[in-house]
């Protein structure tokens, strides 16, 4: 099979690698290279995962596959991955997401090893039924999607400390803007108490020398 592109035959090569942990072990599928083919053609035939989501499903047992969605578009034979996300701009874009922001949370501070779809999703399930989850692992934070107002709502006002980790912030999506501006901000700020210490201790050693010679 030809693909488009290499980074097309790597998205779709990994996409395989996690649908072949669901097969189903009642399907006429039972030859492993005729399962793999077959998940091949539905993704170049498909014109985005989520659709490409629901043609697999015969073949698969598990429903737990869905709460590890990477959103990625396909488009024109080509995956269009967005890591830095633009909330406002971006999430109309994705199937998966609804356009009423109210049910979109962030969550903020996270370590790479914490920022997996599936530790979110089991981290933040008691809250209500998850529709979606993105993560960007470069700017540390993600974005959990709820069905309702009132889990979204239960999950920012709830006490509980995220991975046993008082700095990670759980917040509405349409606050996420304003919460990396700060962020950003008190990055600089750190910066400049730094390199002002840095020349006050330079100064000091400068004063010693001038007053030993």
């Amino acid at each position: 099979m030809q693909f488009p592109n290499p980074l097309l035959e790597m998205k779709i090569e990994k996409r395989i690698e996690r649908s072949m942990k669901y097969i189903r072990p009642d399907s006429t599928l039972t030859n492993k290279d005729d399962f793999v083919n077959t998940l091949k053609d539905l993704l170049l035939q498909s014109s985005s995962i989520q659709e490409y989501e629901a043609k697999i499903t015969p073949y698969i047992k598990s429903p737990d596959i869905f709460a590890q969605r990477i959103f990625e578009t396909y488009t024109n034979q080509s995956f269009i991955t967005e890591n830095k996300l633009d909330i406002f701009s971006y999430a109309p874009k994705l199937k998966y997401f609804s356009n009423n922001h109210s049910y979109i949370v962030y969550v903020a501070g996270l370590e790479p090893f914490q920022n997996e779809p599936m530790e979110i999703y089991k981290e933040f399930i008691n809250f209500g039924e998850i529709v979606a989850i993105t993560t960007d692992i470069e700017n540390n934070y993600a974005l959990v999607q709820f069905k309702t107002a009132e889990s979204c709502f239960s999950a920012v006002t709830s006490q509980k400390k995220f991975f046993y980790n008082d700095f990670i912030k759980v917040g509405y999506a349409t606050n996420l803007e304003d919460y990396m501006e700060d962020q950003t901000h008190e990055h600089s700020e750190d910066l400049h108490k730094r390199a002002q210490s840095i020349h006050d201790f330079a100064a000091k050693l400068r004063k010693e020398r001038n007053i030993k010679n």
